[in-house]
């Protein structure tokens, strides 16, 4: 900047690494000292972020968002991978459901359904679908969401079910209780939706808390540190994109680069301490604005974020010839609370009329 320029000559060093500005240079020297002020010494990542919340207690007190955030950052990571298991499991129900049986997809292998994909429309994108949809399944199993449904203790994945290749079973994208391999893909959206929605609610504990931070700087920091912050709740499949709380580990790293765009460094160099009061000390040290990272995760990991319903029965893969083997009792008390009377000829046409797979889609 102008307001730093230096106009005398560049600073000396004496035989004892001291540096030397020269006779009545007190302006100078803090010009110089300004001018290095805010120059990066290093790049701000999350392990010196964590690393320095651990080692300043009073800071990680007072700051109970970040330490919340740092504390859950692995599986926070992991929900980027919710949205493609979801329109994974969503195409396999919209081309096969009520249609494909248990048995079908036990033994039909995921490229025999992406073949029959082809056919019907070759640039569908469902092959960098089933692509995303692969990685996806791969890091959740790896992040341990595989391991039990509930109550129920799953085996192991092994081989084309543990990398899900071409070869897989397509069962294994139809979730379901009653089927084992069914059991897997509903473990995992499973265990996503409980991640988030016990991330956002220990959120909101930490926001009735107290000792917040006290440089508000936006409306949405404000009502989260009133404790007043609400999160919508909406159904899995209706989920869009800016809900889902984290998109991945670089959500983190920008958000320590974001609270160090300032960085502090004093001079670095290999000079002895000066005891002459100057600014030129040896030595560098980068500096977190925890205040502003406060307000900006609040900003980026809070707002526009919803809890998703916990009720995921709409979830399980409807298989060919099971349209009554679930929970369809409303149809009774439908029967038992609403008056019946019998079809009228013309009635009974137009049922005549409906294709087997609309009626049971409506059902």
């Amino acid at each position: 900047a102008e307001a730093l320029r230096v106009e005398a000559q560049p600073p000396r060093v004496d035989a004892h690494g001291a540096t030397d500005l020269g006779a009545g240079s007190s302006m100078q020297e803090a010009s110089l000292f300004l001018a290095r002020c805010f120059r990066r010494v290093a790049t701000p990542n999350v392990a010196l972020l964590q690393r320095e919340l651990e080692g300043r207690r009073a800071v990680a007190t007072k700051h109970g968002l970040l330490v919340l955030l740092l504390e859950a950052r692995k599986g926070l990571a992991l929900l980027r991978h919710l949205l493609p298991l979801r329109s994974w499991a969503n195409l396999v129900a919209r081309k096969c459901s009520h249609e494909l049986s248990r048995d079908q997809a036990r033994r039909q292998t995921m490229e025999d359904f992406l073949r029959r994909l082809d056919g019907e429309d070759p640039h569908g994108g469902h092959r960098g679908l089933f692509k995303t949809f692969s990685a996806a399944w791969r890091e959740c199993e790896r992040g341990g969401l595989m391991k039990r449904n509930g109550c129920t203790q799953l085996p192991e994945l092994t081989g084309e079910s543990r990398e899900m290749n071409s070869g897989a079973r397509l069962a294994l994208g139809c979730p379901d209780e009653k089927e084992e391999v069914g059991q897997y893909l509903l473990a995992a959206m499973k265990g996503l939706v409980a991640i988030q929605n016990d991330f956002l609610r220990r959120a909101m504990e930490v926001g009735r808390s107290e000792g917040g931070g006290q440089r508000v700087r936006s409306v949405v920091e404000y009502w989260f540190l009133s404790g007043r912050t609400a999160f919508p709740s909406v159904k899995i499949w209706e989920a869009a994109p800016s809900q889902v709380v984290c998109s991945g580990e670089e959500d983190f790293d920008e958000l320590a680069q974001f609270g160090a765009g300032g960085a502090l460094c004093a001079w670095e160099g290999v000079a002895a301490a000066r005891s002459d009061g100057s600014l030129l000390l040896p030595g560098s040290s980068l500096a977190f604005d925890f205040e502003l990272m406060e307000q900006r995760a609040a900003e980026q990991f809070l707002d526009g974020k919803a809890l998703f319903e916990e009720d995921l029965e709409a979830l399980h893969f409807p298989f060919g010839g099971e349209a009554f083997g679930r929970n369809f009792r409303f149809l009774e008390e439908l029967r038992d609370n609403v008056p019946q009377s019998e079809c009228t000829e013309q009635q009974q046409l137009a049922f005549s009329e409906v294709d087997d797979r609309e009626l049971l889609s409506a059902l």
